[in-house]
């Protein structure tokens, strides 16, 4: 996903259209912030349908192929002691 600044995207936006419809994505930023991102409908309705968060599925292509184990906390907590 390409970054365009908030200026930039109102003067190129017939532009950026054309490369959503390519397939491209954008992330627009105001004073460097991310504000909105531009892409595909037919991409945001995919996303919209999922409940994974659509930065993860934008910034993190095949993250399913990825094993994660999470380990366990196995001691017991106890009272503190202040003698």
């Amino acid at each position: 996903m390409q970054t365009v600044a908030a200026a930039e995207a109102n003067r190129q936006f017939s532009s950026l259209l054309q490369q959503v419809k390519k397939g491209a994505s954008y992330q627009i930023t105001s004073r460097g912030e991310p504000v909105a991102v531009l892409m595909a409908f037919a991409r945001y309705k995919k996303v919209k349908q999922t409940k994974t968060k659509i930065g993860d599925l934008l910034a993190m292509p095949g993250i399913g192929d990825v094993s994660f184990d999470i380990p366990t906390w196995t001691e017991i907590a106890r009272p503190a002691e202040f003698s």
